[in-house]
């Protein structure tokens, strides 16, 4: 199997190493951002959970929240309607 030849000083192919470089180190501190709101996040959670909130609800509370509202409205009938005809009574 033959080895890739090293690369040459001044022969990267047209790679533009600094901006490159300028990009990834642009990537790493957005994942430190979003590391940092996850975790605020979770905070935030924990707080409500200690007074008692139900977390699960709310988290489908938002993410309802963030969704067409026709979309959810026709998503839950369906769910009313699948109980119902099949006697399940979750939502009775």
């Amino acid at each position: 199997m033959a080895e890739t030849p090293a690369a040459k000083p001044g022969h990267n192919n047209g790679i533009d190493g600094d901006f490159l470089k300028t990009q990834i180190a642009s990537i790493e501190a957005l994942e430190l951002e979003k590391k940092g709101i996850a975790d605020d996040q979770k905070a935030v959670y924990e707080g409500l959970k200690h007074k008692g909130y139900d977390v699960k609800a709310i988290r489908k509370l938002i993410a309802y929240r963030s969704r067409d509202p026709e979309d959810v409205k026709k998503e839950r009938e369906t769910i009313d309607n699948y109980a119902f005809a099949t006697g399940t009574g979750i939502l009775e």
